[in-house]
């Protein structure tokens, strides 16, 4: 069974977030922060990350670049409430393979479910 890291310092998002995933079959791993969730890919077999991009410790892009210095192959979602042309192409060259925008729809989870 694939396994999806979650990464948000909003409870409410990991929880829902969580819930989606665990909906289509999926084990689910939440941190709070980019820490804590680079503990979590060190550790755990991850099959896909779902990360916020604003959070208070590190933050999504930096996070991701951390993975890819490690892992240039593990899909990664970058999730915000607002992702503008700028934000989609940096997300994009830092190596995150989609983004997810602020409230989310069961279908553009699906769709990255499909892909990975």
């Amino acid at each position: 069974m694939k396994r999806i890291l979650i990464i948000d310092d909003e409870p409410d998002i990991r929880e829902i977030l969580a819930e989606f995933c665990e909906m289509f079959g999926y084990n689910t791993i939440t941190a709070s922060n980019g820490e804590e969730g680079l503990k979590h890919f060190e550790n755990n077999d991850i099959d896909l990350i779902i990360c916020d991009l604003k959070m208070p410790d590190i933050d999504g892009f930096e996070f991701v670049k951390k993975v890819r210095e490690k892992d240039k192959k593990i899909p990664v979602a970058i999730c915000s409430g607002f992702i503008d042309d700028k934000t989609k192409d940096e997300i994009f060259s830092i190596g995150a393979n989609f983004y997810l925008e602020k409230p989310f729809k069961m279908k553009d989870l699906k769709f990255i479910f499909e892909k990975i």
